[in-house]
């Protein structure tokens, strides 16, 4: 049973939206589990729930937020900046009792992050992966849409939510 495994969510731009539901019901419901998100964007006014992320942090003792800008005035942002790396990764991670690791945004910062965790030792069934394509200016269009077999056939409970994926597929997509 792994209902109280610490959740590692890392989010890249929009790459937050899934994430919000998950933990809307885990602010609703109170719930013990830890949960850790490192949300990554290019400056605040580009992240999207920033505030109610922040409310998080007040509402639910086990979550904590780490957001980070990678092209932002130091007069506007006085927290983290640059990108999500190992170092930051493996600070957060490494207290945390056998982690599982949920990993979106776009293809480019997916792919990048489960390098950097395959690189910190996490095994590949402690990963969860999915890219959103809305960032057509930005990195290939070929890429892999589910990238982690224990994502694409395995059933995670998580806060009493079941996310089943059926197969691995690729897609490739073409500029327009």
């Amino acid at each position: 049973d792994r209902s109280n495994t610490p959740v590692v969510l890392i989010g890249g731009g929009i790459g937050i939206t899934p994430f919000m539901s998950l933990l809307r019901h885990a602010a609703q419901e109170r719930a013990a589990r830890i949960f850790v998100l490192l949300y990554s964007n290019r400056a605040p006014d580009d992240a999207a729930f920033l505030a109610e992320l922040r409310d998080f942090e007040r509402l639910l003792p086990s979550f904590r937020l780490i957001a980070t800008m990678t092209n932002v005035n130091p007069a506007v942002w006085h927290g983290p900046t640059g990108k999500i790396d190992a170092r930051l990764l493996g600070d957060i991670a490494r207290p945390l009792p056998s982690p599982v690791y949920y990993v979106t945004g776009p293809p480019g910062m997916v792919g990048a992050m489960r390098g950097v965790l395959e690189g910190l030792g996490v095994a590949d069934d402690d990963v969860r992966s999915e890219e959103f394509f809305g960032y057509w200016d930005r990195g290939p269009r070929e890429t892999s849409a589910c990238t982690s077999s224990a994502m694409c056939s395995t059933q995670v409970s998580i806060c009493s939510w079941r996310v089943r994926k059926l197969s691995t597929h690729t897609r490739a997509r073409k500029r327009p």
